[in-house]
Order: structure tokens, then C-alpha cells, then sequence
């Protein structure tokens, strides 16, 4: 087998492995063509859960956090965006407009209730569109260093330069800049991701990135659902000032807390940690009123 396969091996292993949790696959078709979703019930009643994967990633990359979550809430959503995982590519390429109305499409046709959001990275910005667009769909927000923060021109030459990744040893720099630690499989990481990035789609995608693209201060300000931002203290993907724009304009009642020990995609570093922090927001829906959210405070242990 070509070393080049293992990363898609991985996938379908992931995949394998929560088909025997009872989770089953779905194709919705949309007007861009299928969109894959992985779905299945839980075994607790917490409120049912999307999960949103950033830039090159899949659905069956949350297997880990997937795991820690099947037996606590009242199930799971994991689509793979467009160009991403099992779900096709635009005809006509990829850009921000087909791959948000794709999601949009495949989300109505499989979300029948209020469901908590989370969402990393490019996820993290889609989930954030998804609940201004779809408010009455969304209960709660958690938001893992998530991308589409205002930047400048340079910035955004200079993101879409991070993603041009040409040898096994560049790869692996990314690896270590998007972990907090360094992992026993980041050549296996390293391998995916230098596969995915030199998907056409995706660099056309990285590279069409426009400030009209990106969020406004008005957009965070119409979140009215609790909502909590994870941004890792070891997060070395995303310019520093993209943390400062959320800082400075998020609403008051979303909580922003910078846990040590994460970087750019936390349920890679520590998934354990992380469900715990996530179960912790997810009770404190269940037994707080839209009145008294502001008073909530996040555990960040």
C-alpha cells in the first residue's frame, strides 16, 4: 500500500469504528451535490449534539471526542463539509458561498431539533453563520478557536501561506505549530494533512478568502444563545489578532476562557479534558433559564 493511502485508510477505519458505536452514514443531496453526515443516537439526556470540523478535516475526526460524548447526550450530528471527507466537490470549485450553502442545505434537512453546536476552526465560523442564519436550530454555541475573525490583507496572504505545505517535514511543522504537544502519531497527521492540502479545491478555497468573507462585530452581536470560546494558549495557527477581535466583540453573556494545555484544535491534544469542559456547559443548560446564563461561569480545570 502506498504511503499515501494510510490517511484515507484512517478515515475509513474511524468510520468502521463508529458504525459498530451505532452511528450510520447519509447522503443529502444538495445543490452542490451529496454531503455526507454521519448520525446516531445517544445514550444520555444531554441536548443532541453537531459537531463542525475545520479546513481539511472530517466529520470522523471527532471519533475521540465522539466517544466520550455517545453515553451523555441525546445524539450526534458530524457532517463533512464540501471538499472535505467523504462529501463531494463543487463542479464549479469550492469557495465561501457553496461551501456554507451546502452545509446550510444538508443542516435543514437533518437537524428536526435545537441542537448545541460546536465547532473548530473554519467549523467554528461556519457554526457561528449557522446560528445567526438559524437561531431557532441552535441551543447553545462552543466555539474552539474559531476562524472568519476581521483581518488585513497581509494577514490573510499570509493565513493562506501557512496552508501551502510542500514536503513531509513542512508538514510536520504544522503539525507541531497545531498541537500543544507534540504527538507519537504526528507523522500519520503529517501524511493527511499534506494530502489534503494539496487538494485543489481546498487551496482554491484557502487562497479565495476575501474580508467580505469574514465576520463583522455585528455578526457576533446577534448570538443570542449561550455560547462559550475555547481559544488555546498554545494556539500558533491563527494570527493573534484574531483572538483579540472576538475578545473585544463578543457579546457579553458568551464566555471566552483560554485553557493551557490546547492549541489550535484541542480535541486532538486532550479530548478527555475537553468533554469534560464541554459536559460541564452542556448541564449548565439543561438547568439554567435564558435569565440567568450571564451568571454562569465556565470550568476551565
Amino acid at each position: 500500500m502506498p504511503v499515501s493511502a494510510l490517511p484515507k485508510l484512517a478515515d475509513r477505519l474511524a468510520l468502521f469504528a463508529l458504525r459498530r458505536m451505532g452511528f450510520r452514514r447519509r447522503f443529502v443531496d444538495t445543490s452542490v451535490g451529496p454531503m455526507h453526515v454521519i448520525v446516531g443516537k445517544g445514550g444520555g439526556r444531554l441536548p443532541k449534539m453537531l459537531l463542525l470540523h475545520g479546513f481539511s478535516s472530517a466529520g470522523v475526526h471527532y471519533l475521540p471526542l465522539i466517544r466520550r460524548l455517545q453515553p451523555v447526550v441525546g445524539g450526534l450530528i458530524c457532517p463533512d463539509l464540501a471538499g472535505h471527507g467523504f462529501s463531494s466537490t463543487p463542479q464549479e470549485g469550492l469557495h465561501a458561498d457553496n461551501l456554507r450553502a451546502s452545509l446550510f442545505e444538508t443542516l435543514d434537512a437533518v437537524i428536526d431539533e435545537p441542537v448545541v453546536v460546536l465547532g473548530n476552526s473554519m467549523g467554528g465560523l461556519a457554526a457561528i453563520h449557522y446560528a445567526k442564519e438559524r437561531p431557532e436550530k441552535v441551543r447553545g454555541l462552543i466555539l474552539l478557536s474559531p476562524g472568519g475573525a476581521m483581518m488585513e490583507h497581509h494577514e490573510i496572504e499570509e493565513l493562506g501561506r501557512t496552508f501551502e505545505v510542500s514536503s513531509h517535514d513542512e508538514a510536520l511543522e504544522f503539525v507541531d505549530r497545531l498541537l500543544a504537544n507534540k504527538s507519537p502519531i504526528r507523522s500519520l497527521i503529517a501524511l493527511g494533512i499534506r494530502a489534503s492540502f494539496h487538494k485543489p479545491a481546498l487551496q482554491q478555497l484557502i487562497h479565495s478568502i476575501e474580508q467580505d468573507d469574514l465576520l463583522t462585530p455585528e455578526d457576533l452581536a446577534e448570538l443570542q444563545m449561550p455560547a462559550i470560546l475555547m481559544w488555546g494558549k498554545h494556539d500558533r495557527i491563527l494570527p493573534h489578532s484574531s483572538f483579540a477581535f472576538f475578545r473585544e466583540h463578543l457579546p457579553d453573556h458568551i464566555k471566552l476562557v483560554e485553557p493551557d494545555g490546547f492549541g489550535h484544535s484541542p480535541f486532538l491534544d486532550d479530548p478527555d479534558r475537553l468533554f469534560h469542559m464541554v459536559l460541564g456547559f452542556l448541564a449548565d443548560i439543561e438547568s439554567h433559564t435564558a435569565g440567568d446564563w450571564r451568571d454562569w461561569e465556565p470550568l476551565t480545570a
